[in-house]
């Protein structure tokens, strides 16, 4: 990636935009509204594919969408894991205690909320991986 690009959508741009998303989603999630809340979640690809369209040259594009999903992949794993989806929730500025945590130490089943959350970022990373080889082409 240039250097100007580097400094403009590298990976602390990529990470920014996908924490803004947790810090909408999780009150959304928590509060019951979980289709505004998978909304959000998909409006992200929205997101990547404007700002890849506004990258020059199609190269650093291409590394913009790879960097993004790779991102987007890491704190999906964080998310998935209860020790680390608390500290990274605490990073986010988000007081409230993360019921999904307090509601498996009552049950190994997992919650169907967060069963939908889950499945729709993982059904993005790959939308958003598709939508920008299709872009790049």
């Amino acid at each position: 990636m240039s250097l100007e690009n580097e400094s403009r959508y590298g990976d602390a741009f990529c990470r920014g935009m996908i924490e803004g998303m947790y810090r909408e989603m999780l009150p959304l999630a928590w509060s019951g509204q979980k289709i505004r809340a998978e909304a959000l979640i998909y409006g992200v690809d929205d997101r990547l594919a404007s700002t890849a369209t506004a990258i020059t040259p199609a190269a650093d594009a291409l590394e913009f969408g790879t960097r993004f999903t790779k991102m987007r992949g890491v704190i999906t794993d964080v998310m998935e894991s209860e020790t680390d989806r608390a500290a990274f929730i605490a990073s986010l500025g988000l007081s409230r205690l993360d019921p999904v945590v307090q509601s498996r130490r009552m049950s190994n089943r997992m919650p169907l909320g967060e069963l939908a959350v889950r499945t729709a970022v993982r059904a993005t990373v790959w939308d958003s991986v598709r939508l920008f080889f299709r872009m790049v082409r």
